[in-house]
């Protein structure tokens, strides 16, 4: 096949790749889309309903065309992983014991002050948008728009419960099935989270999917899904089941083995505001996390 392909029909670019890949999947396809390896004329284009003309050339770049190296560290030397960025948003890799923006402290080191940072070096007027927030121990995937505009859009999906989210956890006990949590939360005048079974004032509807993975004889590795993403969501609802996260003293632990939380958020799949595909990132958990119930 060569590197250049020219069309000879009106085609959506996706049923063009498909003439040309008639072995890939669709979601290979997409995928092939959203990490701009295809160009339409000399136009890197991601959306899978763009219109390609007869005589429209296609071409495929390779991976070391797109590839670029990988940023471990902002302009001012902080660390930083990026797992996914284009014009309109990017995707970090944030440490469990880093806050996700400063509190009234004014805390000078927080993943948002790395994300100005880190998009700031090609453009000084650039700004991160801050869409959603990950707990200090937590780690795991948090997005940042570079537009108002696409922030905004984010943040509706998040509240229409368009945006995936999946967590992996290690609890203390042995947890076996699975099953789904849903109540209401809300924090009291000393910024506790508290769970009740009904609607009360300033509560507000909580859910989390919750299924046992591996089982050992101290700890429970758990894959868990929330539907809604209030503040300590997991935290509270694993302790009210009578499994505190491991690493988790405010809400009941007994253990720390890991020195840190041990709730890592893995998955995140949206819709993009701008391309309308549909954007999926995973970061695996530590693998410290899964020997936990293997070394006890």
């Amino acid at each position: 096949m060569s590197d250049i392909q020219e069309m000879v029909e009106d085609l959506s670019l996706l049923d063009s790749l498909a003439t040309i890949f008639p072995d890939s999947s669709r979601t290979t396809l997409r995928r092939m889309l959203q990490a701009g390896r295809v160009e339409v004329d000399g136009e890197i284009i991601h959306s899978a309903k763009y219109e390609v003309k007869k005589g429209q050339k296609i071409r495929i770049r390779t991976r070391s065309e797109i590839a670029p190296a990988p940023v471990k560290k902002t302009a001012g030397g902080r660390p930083i992983e990026v797992l996914f960025e284009d014009e309109h948003l990017f995707v970090l890799a944030k440490p469990s014991g880093l806050l996700t923006v400063a509190t009234d402290k004014m805390e000078n080191n927080t993943l948002h002050s790395r994300a100005v940072d880190h998009v700031k070096r090609g453009d000084k007027k650039r700004w991160a948008y801050i869409v959603h927030r990950l707990d200090k121990k937590t780690s795991g995937i948090i997005v940042f728009a570079k537009s108002e505009d696409v922030k905004m859009e984010l943040q509706n999906q998040f509240a229409d419960r368009d945006v995936e989210r999946v967590y992996h956890a290690v609890v203390e006990g042995e947890l076996e099935g699975k099953g789904v949590i849903s109540n209401y939360l809300r924090e009291d005048k000393r910024l506790r989270v508290l769970a009740f079974d009904s609607k009360v004032g300033g509560s507000k509807e909580a859910i989390t999917e919750w299924e046992s993975k591996k089982k050992g004889p101290i700890y429970t590795y758990v894959k868990l899904i929330i539907q809604t993403g209030r503040r300590n969501q997991i935290r509270v609802h694993m302790a009210d089941m009578g499994y505190p996260l491991a690493g988790d003293k405010e809400h009941g632990a007994q253990s720390n083995p890991l020195n840190r939380l041990c709730l890592h958020a893995s998955k995140l799949s949206f819709q993009h505001p701008i391309t309308g595909e549909r954007i999926s990132l995973i970061h695996n958990p530590p693998n410290r996390f899964l020997k936990l119930t293997k070394e006890n």
